[in-house]
């Protein structure tokens, strides 16, 4: 049977084709029905069979969405802990000494990264034929005006004076330094005044003073610094060159050092305390010696300086043989190579502190006398800062924390000079995001610290008490590289001495020209 496979007992009659008319479709099983029965009934003692559940088969996408969010989870996971991971498979198969190097090496390049990406802004700009602008503006106080007629005894009188503004382009073309700017003073134009420092002297005027200019010719240090100059943005190499040779010689110095030791420290930085891994290296003179050796054999076949060396020698206003020049300045490597000899002993250890990461988060130098040290103790989004310089009969510090939170970084820090505190630093509002891509935009104010304002007014002078109160306001509100706007503001209670506004920016400007003098 074609229904349940039971057999018949019946041969099977060979199955006619049916034709299918439009709608209508006869089932095979149907038509396996009508199979004619045999003599005896043909009893089925199976049980019958349920058809199994028909399952739900799981969308596709949530199988791959699932997928996709482990995959998201465990690369997230491996990023994060990788340099954890990696920092601390290489502290313990390397000897101290190596695990310094390793360090040292693995910093060396964000740290002279974030130098060289503002090098390479500045050769953009120069390459670009662009130049700075900078919008001045100045408001003094009535305050001022009162303390500058009171100290003049009545002679001085700038009452009539409101503002001051000036507009300033300032660049360098076609081998020329140029600065045009347009003064104004109370809102009205005053003058408006040109320089250019070319290869054959400095020219000046002051159009709407007078038609014509002067021409200063060069003493020849001043010549000299101008064909430098000119020199410079020729072969001027590309920031990853500088980059990379950095980098190479500060390994160099890292290759010198031969004993290290590792110790735990626990580092104490504004409200921060935290445990650090510190490495210091013993420096001696013979360190140094084997340090500075160790630039110079690198420095004397080093191919970035051969090419620079090259680049020099085919500039017109050089026009020397390159072979000699390059063979000048290897035997003068090999004149100090034979010189190397320091004198005077002396000892001191390198201190850095590495935090999980192996990343360095301070630095300094230890010596019998002495301590130099910087540090950022970060927990959480905490950040302690110090910078203290200690010797004898000075001392220094540096010190503030500063917290993170909303995406605005908040910080308060006082400086202390032999255990007095002059100066309080606050810092409001500082956009992070943009800070990380080294913009700055937030308040900054310095006051005098207690102990200085009490010395101050002991004097029982008026005027000095009020500026013992004084406050320097710097708002910053910089939004893009290349760019800087910020407003000066002093003041002392409710009196204000004077404003001051400055802004910066790239921008397309001509060279002025100067051809009456």
């Amino acid at each position: 049977c074609n229904k349940c496979g039971c057999k018949t007992g019946v041969e099977e009659p060979a199955v006619t084709e049916v034709p299918v008319t439009e709608n209508v479709v006869e089932d095979a099983c149907d038509t396996a029905s009508n199979v004619p029965e045999t003599s005896e009934d043909v009893v089925n003692t199976e049980m019958p069979q349920e058809e199994p559940p028909v399952k739900k088969k799981k969308k596709l996408w949530v199988v791959l969405t699932a997928v996709v969010l482990i995959i998201a989870l465990l690369g997230t996971g491996f990023v994060f802990a990788f340099p954890y991971v990696s920092n601390t498979f290489w502290d313990v198969v390397l000897s101290d000494t190596d695990y310094f190097k390793h360090v040292i090496k693995n910093n060396a390049s964000g740290y002279i990264g974030d130098a060289t990406d503002e090098y390479a802004q500045l050769m953009d700009i120069y390459k670009k034929g662009d130049v700075y602008q900078s919008d001045l503006s100045l408001n003094i106080g009535d305050k001022t005006k009162e303390l500058v007629s009171e100290y003049s005894y009545g002679s001085l009188n700038i009452d009539w004076f409101k503002n001051f503004s000036a507009k300033v382009y300032a660049g360098y073309k076609d081998g020329k330094l140029f600065e045009r700017m347009t003064y104004n003073v109370n809102d009205k134009k005053f003058t408006d005044y040109n320089l250019i420092m070319a290869s054959d002297g400095m020219y000046i005027d002051f159009p709407g003073l007078s038609d014509g200019g002067v021409r200063i010719e060069y003493d020849e240090n001043s010549e000299i610094m101008m064909q430098a100059l000119d020199i410079f943005y020729e072969v001027a190499p590309d920031a990853d060159v500088l980059k990379e040779l950095f980098v190479r010689y500060i390994n160099c110095l890292a290759d010198s050092v031969t004993d290290v030791e590792k110790t735990t420290k626990q580092v104490h930085a504004g409200d921060v305390t935290k445990k650090y891994t510190q490495l210091s290296a013993a420096v001696d003179e013979d360190i140094v010696e084997a340090a500075i050796v160790n630039v110079l054999v690198e420095a004397r076949n080093d191919k970035k300086i051969k090419d620079i060396i090259e680049d020099f020698c085919k500039l017109d206003v050089v026009d020397e043989d390159f072979n000699e020049v390059y063979e000048q300045y290897q035997l003068g490597i090999d004149d100090m190579l034979e010189d190397v000899d320091l004198d005077e002993e002396f000892a001191f250890y390198f201190n850095i502190w590495i935090n999980g990461k192996g990343e360095i988060v301070g630095m300094g130098a230890e010596f019998d006398n002495g301590e130099i040290c910087y540090v950022n103790a970060l927990d959480g989004k905490t950040l302690g800062t110090l910078f203290k310089i200690s010797i004898p009969e000075f001392d220094l510090k540096f010190e503030g924390t500063g917290k993170l939170a909303s995406g605005k970084f908040n910080g308060d820090y006082n400086l202390n000079v032999t255990g007095v505190r002059v100066l309080n630093v606050k810092l409001s509002d500082f956009d992070y995001s943009l800070a990380k891509d080294g913009i700055y935009n937030g308040k900054v104010e310095f006051a005098l610290g207690k102990a200085a304002k009490q010395s101050l007014k002991l004097m029982n002078d008026s005027t000095i008490s009020m500026l013992a109160d004084a406050k320097i306001t710097l708002d910053l509100k910089t939004t893009k590289k290349n760019m800087t706007v910020v407003d000066i503001d002093v003041s002392s209670g409710n009196d204000n001495f004077f404003t001051l506004g400055i802004k910066t920016d790239v921008v397309k400007a001509d060279m002025p020209k100067i051809s009456n003098y």
